[in-house]
């Protein structure tokens, strides 16, 4: 099984379980926290996966750092023992992606990165997000990139679907035309 269908599975029970309880905000935030907490430390997956230590040992330092460090809820520490058990740590980021795409569909809102040749002025922006808010029919909170190789024109994904009126995709649909026009 791929690293993303586990992710998918562990995001959405934790995801289901924060929605029981309510608490989808609040557990995401959480989540979101100590998916940074990995990714400042990049040793810490490491450690906490080390088979020279005994799941007791690497239990124990998981939870002080959930309690003293970050002060998180104790679902996150479970899950953190969970993935501990399992040999699932390294999929913890990808768990809090899933887990933040899930809690989005659930509220309504899509996330959209949105690539641009040059920076956009905040008219624009509001402006494309308007635009992305009527085809999506959702709340849409923009992720900008500048990104100079598009020569011109934006890019948006919203989840697994790309929208690009860029002028480095015009041109290349345009060469291809020409490659077909000439055989």
């Amino acid at each position: 099984m791929t690293g993303g269908v586990i992710a998918r599975r562990y995001a959405r029970a934790l995801f289901e379980l924060a929605r029981e309880e309510g608490r989808i905000p609040e557990i995401g935030q959480a989540l979101d926290a100590l998916a940074e907490a990995f990714r400042e430390v990049p040793g810490l997956a490491a450690v906490l996966s080390n088979p020279a230590y005994t799941r007791t040992d690497r239990k124990e330092l998981a939870s002080r750092l959930v309690d003293e460090q970050l002060r998180l809820t104790p679902v996150l520490k479970n899950l953190l023992h969970l993935l501990i058990e399992n040999g699932r740590v390294h999929d913890l980021p990808s768990i809090a992606d899933r887990y933040r795409d899930l809690a989005d569909e659930a509220a309504g809102r899509a996330h959209v990165i949105l690539r641009s040749a040059a920076p956009l002025s905040a008219e624009d922006l509001s402006r494309v997000e308007a635009g992305l808010s009527r085809v999506t029919g959702k709340q849409v909170t923009l992720e900008v990139q500048v990104d100079p190789s598009l020569i011109g024109g934006l890019a948006a994904q919203v989840g697994s679907l790309v929208f690009d009126g860029s002028v480095r995709a015009q041109l290349e649909a345009m060469k291809q035309e020409l490659g077909r026009s000439s055989s």
